[in-house]
């Protein structure tokens, strides 16, 4: 028993110790202070802290502090999202998208899309409408686009809130209302988590 709260004690210490350097990195970054903040997500990053290595993945896709470089943005970005990170989930969907530090690929574009979009990321929602659209990573689908967009409209995207009046005018009305159903099932499954 003393050995697990010795244990719970140490596992304590040490998150607060990763939250402070990815919280002083960040005020770092703000403040444009890049090779301070590089220091500090690096030595969180390297300890396995998500947050420390979304920023790492901003540094590295923004060219802050580092040279922009898309293969370790996509290295960060992977080790993050892998922890449930969901703006590096989203990212990573972005760099599968458009081939930056990976190789093209559109399936995984969309699962990862998927996997942010359902942790509520809005621009992932939005963006998953547009997948659906053009059948990129998935079946061609405009109950599920309007589906999404709904979603992300709901959220307050306004490109989601224009590609809805955009759908409205070419989609049937049977895709418009299995649309709608579709929104509600996974509204329902978004807000139970």
């Amino acid at each position: 028993m003393k050995n697990a709260i010795v244990m719970l004690m140490i596992f304590a210490i040490v998150s607060v110790a990763h939250a402070d350097s990815y919280i002083d990195g960040t005020e770092a970054y703000k403040s444009g202070d890049y090779q301070k903040a590089y220091s500090l997500f690096n030595d969180g990053a390297q300890k396995g802290n998500a947050d420390s290595q979304w920023m790492l993945a901003v540094m590295y896709y923004e060219g802050k502090g580092v040279p922009q470089d898309y293969q370790e943005t996509f290295k960060w970005c992977h080790l993050a999202a892998e922890q449930g990170n969901v703006k590096a989930q989203s990212l990573l969907g972005v760099l599968y998208a458009n081939g930056l530090g990976v190789q093209q690929d559109d399936q995984e574009a969309f699962k990862w899309m998927l996997l942010a979009a359902g942790n509520g990321d809005v621009g992932s929602q939005s963006s998953l409408g547009l997948m659906y659209v053009q059948g990129r990573g998935v079946e061609k689908s405009y109950e599920n686009a309007y589906a999404w967009w709904l979603i992300a409209a709901g959220n307050g995207d306004a490109e989601a809130q224009d590609n809805l009046e955009r759908a409205r005018n070419r989609f049937t009305l049977d895709q418009i209302g299995s649309g709608q159903k579709i929104a509600d099932e996974i509204s329902a499954g978004i807000n139970n988590k």
